[in-house]
């Protein structure tokens, strides 16, 4: 979901920025591999209690929008944005 939601964020972004004459600019975006990776150091760096598991169903849980097995539901959160 998390990639759907990118894409046409960045799509939409190249229709305004680009400003097609002839009509819709074409966008074929592909998540790398890699990307898990970087999404799972994200979430530790803004949440360093961050449990283990999926960085997209980890990061829904830590903001209260989602669930993980034998983890409560969160009510509240916040990030550490800081750099230190």
């Amino acid at each position: 979901m998390a990639a759907h939601v990118a894409h046409d964020l960045l799509a939409y972004a190249g229709q305004v920025t680009g400003r097609p004459d002839g009509g819709y600019l074409p966008f074929n975006l592909v998540v790398s591999p890699a990307a898990e990776r970087l999404s799972a150091a994200v979430v530790r760096r803004l949440f360093p209690d961050a449990p283990p598991g999926p960085a997209p169903r980890v990061l829904l849980w830590l903001t209260g929008r989602g669930e993980l097995p034998g983890r409560a539901r969160r009510t509240s959160w916040s990030w550490r944005a800081a750099v230190e």
